[in-house]
């Protein structure tokens, strides 16, 4: 299964390198990864031109209008290839065995439209501050789901075609938006999260 690494930033100079590198250094390599820049005014289209430049992998689109996060998105993911769409924030990083681990999910459950992991959740120096302890199984992750968010965004891997049929972002809503589509995508196929911590989720001022 083909697999796509989208992304969405907006000033992100700070660690969006980093970010960035942790895609790059994956050890399932092939991927195309999609970044949209929502209409920087810092440095970070320069930062992406750079990387782009260097690694045919990486392709960017850029916003001429501040669009948010949820138009963003769609907008990126419209432009996927891949049957697997992997997120991933401007400030978080991934580890090396991530999109391999998850895509192997994927390759054994023909029936599973959405695959998180667990993480570490990180301070703006990279200091760890906390464990996620997620729900692993489907039902565990219904349950929890009537109460919180069972997924951490930046940590999700999704198969493109039931993110269309569930209606993609909505972008009406400025705020939990993954929340609001993970619900919808839960009526398409079984859903899971990884026990391993394959994200570092960085908890920082901005």
């Amino acid at each position: 299964m083909n697999v796509s690494v989208v992304m969405s930033v907006r000033n992100g100079e700070e660690f969006v390198r980093t970010s960035i590198e942790s895609i790059q250094s994956q050890s399932h390599s092939d991927f195309e990864f999609i970044i949209c820049d929502d209409y920087s005014t810092d440095s970070t289209p320069d930062i992406l031109s750079e990387y782009a430049n260097q690694d045919s992998r990486i392709r960017i689109l850029r916003n001429y209008e501040h669009l948010g996060l949820s138009a963003s998105l769609n907008h990126a993911i419209s432009a996927c290839q891949g049957e697997l769409i992997a997120r991933i924030d401007a400030d978080d990083t991934s580890m090396p065995k991530r999109i391999e681990l998850q895509r192997n999910a994927f390759l054994t459950d023909n029936d599973m439209v959405l695959c998180g992991t667990n993480g570490m959740v990180i301070d703006a120096k990279g200091k760890s501050i906390y464990p996620t302890i997620l729900p692993i199984c489907d039902w565990d992750i219904r349950s929890l789901c009537l109460f919180e968010n069972p997924f951490r965004h930046s940590s999700i891997m999704m198969k493109r075609s039931a993110f269309f049929s569930s209606g993609k972002y909505n972008e009406d809503i400025d705020v939990a938006q993954d929340y609001d589509l993970w619900i919808r995508m839960m009526r398409c196929g079984k859903v899971h999260n990884l026990r391993k911590r394959l994200v570092h989720l960085r908890l920082h001022d901005a």
